[in-house]
C-alpha cells in the first residue's frame, strides 16, 4: 500500500550548463488567483496560504514559445519522495496554479496509487487528493474536477474529486468500468467530454453531464495512443494500418493510412498534438517522427532519434519528448530539421506542457520519483 501521508518536498532550481539559476519564487500570498477564486487559507504551519485552483489550459492553441532555449531554461524540483516506498509518476496535468499527477507504487502501473497536487511554485509538501487507487495510471481535468479511473474488479469505476478539495473526501463515482478496467490514457476534448483508452485497446467517450460511457472504437491494433487537436482527437495503434479521427460528440469521421514506416511496421505507438498537426512515432530505435495532418495523410518530419518514446507534448514552437531507459526529455523544432536536443537524462514516461513550463517525473527502477518543472517564462 502507498503511504497515506504527504511526503517530503523541496523546491530549488538547477542551472543547466553552469549558468546561475533563478531563485524559486515565493508561494503567492495575494487574495485572488488567476481565475479570480479566493485562495484556501489552509496551509502547513509557517507557510503562506496556498493558492486556489487555476484556469485549465486550453487544448488549443498551444502555449507560447518559451522565453529561453529549453536546454538552458532553469529547472525546478517540485517534489522529491522518500527513498522508500518507491514512487513511479504516471500521468501529469496542470492548471494555472497546480501540478497534479498519479504516483504509482508499481513501475508498470498495476499497484495502488495516490493522486497528488503541488503548487507550481514548489516549496511545500504535496497534498493527497486520493489514496489507494488501484491500477490508476491516467487522469484529466474538466471544470472544477479531476477525473481518474481505478480497477477493482466488479467495482472498477471512473471517479472524480474537486481539484480544489482540502481536505478531500471519498471520490464521486461517475461510471462503472467493470468490463473496461482502469484507463491507460484520459483526455478532454471539450467541456464535459472526456475520452479514455482502455487496457483492452478500446476508445470510450464519457459524457460528464449524463454520466454515460460509450465505446467509440473497439480493438485498436497494438498499444494505442491519442492526441487532442481543435475539435477532434486522433487515435492510433502500433500495429494499425490507419489513424482514427473522432469529432466532438464521438462521431468517427474517417480513418487514414499512414506513411510506410522505415522498419516496415505500420502504425504509431505515441501521438502528440501541436494543434496545427499531430506528431506520431512508432517509438523504437532509429525511427522517425511523422506529421499527421488535420485533414488526413502523414508525412515524415526531418527528425530521427525517436527511441523509447513514451510521451509527446508541444508548445507553439517546440515538440517535447519523454524517453524511457535513460533517454530523458528531449525537444526539437518540427520545422527546422535540426536534431533533437536533450534537456535532462533519466527514465521519463509522461510529460505535460503549459504556458509556465514543461513538467515530467523520473520513473526508472533506480530513479527518485521526483516531479520536475522546466521554467520557460
Amino acid at each position: 500500500m502507498v503511504a497515506a501521508v504527504a511526503c517530503s518536498s523541496f523546491s530549488g532550481e538547477d542551472a543547466p550548463n553552469g549558468t546561475e539559476a533563478d531563485a524559486s519564487p515565493p508561494i503567492p500570498t495575494s487574495t485572488s488567483t488567476v481565475d479570480g477564486s479566493a485562495p484556501d487559507a489552509t496551509a502547513p504551519d509557517g507557510v503562506a496560504p496556498l493558492p486556489g485552483i487555476g484556469a485549465i489550459p486550453p487544448n488549443c492553441p498551444r502555449p507560447p514559445a518559451p522565453k529561453c532555449a529549453p536546454d538552458e531554461c532553469p529547472r525546478r524540483v517540485l517534489y522529491t519522495p522518500p527513498a522508500t516506498p518507491r514512487a513511479y509518476p504516471f500521468a501529469i496535468v496542470t492548471d494555472g496554479n497546480y501540478v497534479y499527477w498519479v504516483e504509482q507504487s508499481n513501475r508498470d502501473g498495476h499497484g495502488p496509487a495516490r493522486i497528488l497536487r503541488v503548487p507550481k511554485t514548489g516549496g511545500v509538501a504535496p497534498e493527497v487528493i486520493a489514496d489507494n487507487q488501484m491500477e490508476t495510471r491516467a487522469l484529466v481535468l474538466d471544470g472544477e474536477y479531476i477525473y481518474w479511473s481505478r480497477a477493482q474488479g466488479a467495482n472498477s469505476m471512473l471517479v472524480r474529486a474537486p481539484r480544489g478539495c482540502r481536505p478531500c473526501g471519498s471520490p464521486d463515482e461517475r461510471a462503472p468500468l467493470a468490463a473496461v478496467g482502469a484507463f491507460e490514457h484520459l483526455v478532454r476534448l471539450a467541456d464535459g467530454e472526456l475520452f479514455g483508452l482502455s487496457p483492452g485497446r478500446n476508445l470510450y467517450r464519457h459524457d460528464v453531464k449524463g454520466s454515460t460511457l460509450a465505446p467509440i472504437i473497439v480493438g485498436i491494433a497494438g498499444p494505442p495512443s491519442i492526441a487532442v487537436t481543435p475539435e477532434v482527437i486522433f487515435a492510433a495503434g502500433l500495429y494499425e494500418t490507419r489513424v482514427y479521427r473522432v469529432a466532438t460528440g464521438g462521431g468517427l469521421q474517417w480513418t487514414s493510412a499512414p506513411a510506410k514506416r522505415p522498419s516496415g511496421t505500420e502504425g504509431f505507438g505515441v501521438l502528440g498534438s501541436t494543434c496545427a498537426f499531430t506528431v506520431g512515432t512508432r517509438g523504437g530505435a532509429d525511427d522517425a517522427f511523422y506529421r499527421i495532418n488535420l485533414d488526413g495523410g502523414a508525412s515524415e518530419l526531418p527528425v530521427v532519434d525517436s527511441a523509447d518514446v513514451y510521451g509527446v507534448a508541444a508548445d507553439a514552437r517546440y515538440v517535447y519528448v519523454a524517453h524511457a531507459n535513460a533517454g530523458g526529455v528531449t525537444f526539437f523544432d518540427p520545422t527546422s530539421g535540426d536534431a533533437p536536443k536533450q534537456i535532462v537524462e533519466g527514465d521519463v514516461w509522461r510529460l505535460a506542457v503549459d504556458g509556465d513550463g514543461v513538467y515530467w517525473g523520473t520513473h526508472g527502477v533506480n530513479a527518485s520519483g521526483e516531479i520536475m518543472m522546466l521554467v520557460t517564462r
